[in-house]
């Protein structure tokens, strides 16, 4: 499902362009960019660990935000959209909505994102991969969760994307809060910082910071997305309806998978493992 690194040659820019005569096709011209990601398959009985979001100019959250909250309001309405709990029919905002309301409302919400063309990244990482990577490897104790490389490895690859459209716009991060470990890791971000080749820092936005994607629609929108992500990479998007949505979504999507052999490279680059040294 995951584009690998050598293929990032997808052109990111022109797809914040496509469609966007409304917005003076100002990309140029833009001051940052800021991206909402959210994460999907944290525990490893869920075989595959996704953290992924959508990119958008700073500007246009406001204006996407108050579709989306026009979408929950209208009847039925629902107090804010967490893919995993659509399905719900004993709690949460869609119990009492029955399965075609659902399926409306859904695919209200993903025609909104889409219609504003955002930039939506990933990155994944199957379980058993990684560990066998953390058992084989002495790794600190906050960087003995997939969750920390898929942190680091998202920011990178916006990095990269910005790298190869020449155009120095510096990005900002929003994470969901509801990872335990986001504090744990959020504080490894000044060695992260200090170990990107000078010529990286300028595509980097204020440092990462976390919301709640109950209250944060943006955040929702990044939920959205990754967990179609996920549901598609796992082959079980059944329905029609779901797989309709998946090829909108996948559009505008660039993604990088993290094989034992990209871990183990993070790991030398970070300092944890030395390089040529065989694991324990």
């Amino acid at each position: 499902m995951c584009v690998q690194s050598q293929e990032l040659a997808s052109n990111a820019a022109e797809r914040l362009l496509v469609g966007c005569s409304d917005f003076d096709r100002c990309w140029r011209r833009i001051i940052s960019i800021t991206a909402y990601i959210d994460d999907s398959g944290s525990e490893p009985s869920s075989k595959i660990f996704v953290l992924g979001g959508v990119a958008l100019p700073a500007g246009w959250w406001a204006r996407l935000s108050e579709e989306w909250r026009g979408i929950l309001d209208a009847s039925p309405n629902i107090e804010y959209f967490k893919a995993s709990e659509v399905w719900d029919h004993k709690k949460g905002p869609f119990q009492h909505l029955s399965d075609r309301e659902r399926e409306i409302k859904v695919f209200a919400l993903s025609e909104s994102l889409c219609d504003f063309h955002p930039l939506a990244v990933s990155c994944s990482v199957e379980w058993s991969v990684f560990l066998d990577f953390q058992s084989r490897y002495a790794l600190p104790e906050y960087a003995e969760d997939p969750y920390f490389f898929l942190f680091y490895r998202l920011i990178v690859l916006m990095i990269q994307l910005g790298q190869r459209d020449a155009n120095s716009t510096p990005v900002d991060f929003i994470f969901d809060e509801q990872n335990k470990l986001w504090d744990h890791v959020k504080s490894w971000y000044p060695e992260f910082r200090a170990s990107l080749p000078s010529r990286m820092i300028p595509y980097l936005g204020k440092d990462p910071e976390k919301d709640d994607e109950k209250k944060c629609l943006p955040l929702q929108a990044g939920d959205l997305f990754a967990w179609y992500t996920r549901r598609n990479a796992l082959s079980s998007l059944h329905r029609q309806w779901h797989r309709d949505i998946q090829q909108r979504l996948d559009r505008y999507h660039t993604s990088a998978e993290l094989t034992e052999e990209i871990l183990i490279g993070m790991a030398v680059s970070f300092g944890f493992v030395e390089e040529g040294k065989d694991s324990q």
